[in-house]
């Protein structure tokens, strides 16, 4: 069997190949700037390349396992100086949260006994456990029933815009709104191209079941990796807790506060603005920015677990070891390209608020500017996002750095020519639609139960209800994506691991080649071309 590869000249300075491996090298340029190493590789087994900084090494992971024990490979930690500004961060929000926990909080400072800041306090542990609780079941659902959900997003979708065309148009001809009218339209609209996307690409389902399949059985081959998940969902929902109070403490720092006895508009009169909103954008970033960085934490790691699962490793505690090289040797690379998307995603939101404020005030010029740049910034996210998807799975498969990965990753998918497969995959719709359904469901329940329990104590509780459906909503997507997002790591490891050599497949896994192989060459077959990649594609 002969195995092509190409490698960055830069990533490797040298190369060890397994012993049972014969290599023919070739001198080959990507372009004016690039070149690469190509090896022609004759072997008997699959490959998983471990890369370093300064040294390549190409082993099976049996061989890497048996190495790294006898200290013949060392790991290192990637991309330091984000490391240590995440931990520096980190460290400063835990201090804040602290300072108010002892000075406010058990001082009883804020006589929170008697308020209702206490009551929103207690509710959100409750917020959290819902929220694991559904994004957890809703996980296993979807692992069973997998075509059954596809379709059940694409419809839901459809059926949502319909839902909110007709809830529009009857507010038209009730109030006779050109507003109503125009939303109405729009969403109708919406919902026909729905309609008639699902139509295009329902070959694309089976395509998309094919690949949910095979990441199911890696997953479900390591249950530990589910538990994993909650764990860092138990992990992301403690640092919500912690940065909430961060930002209470930020805020009386800068005299920022209501009073106790406030209620309604009148509270709005104790706040300064622009200093409200600059502490927020910086809170944001920070809260957007770790999030991300204990989602991406999971990505990597079940890369790692599903690229051993592929290649039938035997190490002990595969699980444990995933997470804890994610948690370690691979952090700074994680903060790097969460940094980058945090910043985005912050002044997205930012710039959302501002059109919303600014429609609200009659400005329609500059709500229509806002809108513009942050529709820019939404693709800006979503086109970083799509090549971090595929670069984290990389760290965790070949261990290196975020940038050399992201290369990678973005190379050999043109190099393939399956860019545009890739792109119009559509798992990624569906966990975003079952992300936004079930935050929404939380936020339902929290604010059922939060009346339910305090609203005898409190009659001046509904002023309080849009924060808790803030808080549950966010939490509950959040913590939701975190739960979704194993499958979906799982999905593009797949992709990678299919993308770089198809037939190694047939040697460890023979049903999930099977299973891929028939898929592949239904749907796409002049892009699969027997695991050699579109024809018209060739390296230059």
């Amino acid at each position: 069997m002969n195995l092509l590869r190409a490698y960055p000249s830069d990533w490797q300075p040298k190369l060890k190949l397994a012993r049972s491996a014969e290599i023919e090298r070739n001198k080959d340029v990507l372009d004016d700037n690039d070149s690469l190493e190509v090896c022609v590789v004759k072997m008997n087994f699959p490959v998983t390349p471990i890369c370093s900084e300064n040294e390549g090494v190409l082993l099976t992971a049996t061989e890497y396992a048996s190495q790294f024990e006898k200290g013949g490979y060392q790991h290192r930690f990637q991309d330091k100086c984000f490391l240590f500004l995440f931990l520096v961060t980190i460290s400063a929000i835990f201090c804040l949260a602290l300072d108010l926990w002892f000075s406010d909080i058990i001082s009883r400072d804020l006589n929170l006994p008697d308020s209702l800041n206490r009551q929103i306090f207690i509710a959100l542990p409750q917020i959290s456990i819902i929220s694991m609780v559904v994004s957890t079941l809703c996980s296993i659902i979807i692992l069973i029933i997998g075509k059954a959900f596809i379709w059940l997003s694409l419809i839901s979708i459809a059926g949502t815009q319909l839902a909110l065309a007709g809830t529009f148009l009857k507010e038209a001809l009730l109030t006779d709104s050109m507003i109503a009218y125009t939303a109405s339209i729009l969403m109708g609209l919406g919902a026909l191209f729905s309609v008639i996307s699902s139509y295009l690409m329902r070959h694309r389902v089976d395509f998309a079941c094919a690949h949910i399949r095979v990441a199911a059985r890696a997953i479900l081959s390591y249950p530990m990796a589910l538990l994993g998940a909650v764990c860092m969902a138990v992990v992301q929902s403690f640092w919500s807790l912690v940065w909430i109070l961060g930002l209470l403490r930020m805020l009386r720092f800068s005299r920022i506060a209501t009073k106790s006895e406030c209620l309604g508009e009148e509270c709005l009169k104790h706040v300064s603005a622009r200093s409200a909103m600059s502490i927020l954008i910086g809170m944001l970033v920070i809260y957007f920015w770790c999030s991300m960085v204990f989602r991406n934490i999971l990505a990597v790691s079940i890369g790692s677990i599903v690229s051993s699962w592929k290649c039938k490793s035997q190490k002990n505690n595969l699980v444990a070891k995933a997470f804890l090289e994610a948690w370690t040797f691979h952090l700074g690379s994680i903060c790097f390209g969460s940094l980058l998307v945090a910043v985005v995603e912050t002044f997205r939101q930012v710039l959302s608020t501002l059109a919303t404020l600014t429609s609200k005030q009659k400005n329609f010029y500059m709500a229509w500017v806002f809108s513009i740049l942050s529709s820019v910034l939404h693709f800006v996210e979503y086109l970083m996002e799509f090549c971090n998807r595929f670069a984290y799975a990389y760290i965790g498969c070949y261990k290196c750095a975020f940038i050399p990965a992201s290369k990678r990753s973005i190379q050999f998918l043109k190099s393939k020519g399956w860019s545009a497969v890739v792109n119009q995959e559509i798992t990624r719709t569906a966990f975003w639609y079952a992300n936004l359904l079930i935050g929404s469901l939380v936020a339902y329940i929290t604010v059922r139960v939060f009346e339910i329990t305090y609203s005898q104590a409190s009659p001046s509780l509904h002023y309080r209800n849009p924060v808790v459906a803030v808080l549950g909503f966010t939490i509950g997507y959040l913590v939701t994506s975190i739960i979704l997002s194993v499958i979906s790591s799982a999905v593009t490891t797949v992709y990678i691991l299919w993308a770089e050599e198809p037939s190694s497949w047939m040697q460890t896994r023979p049903d999930e080649y099977q299973i891929l192989h028939n898929v592949w060459s239904k749907i796409f077959p002049d892009d699969y071309n027997s695991g050699r990649g579109a024809s018209n594609t060739s390296l230059s």
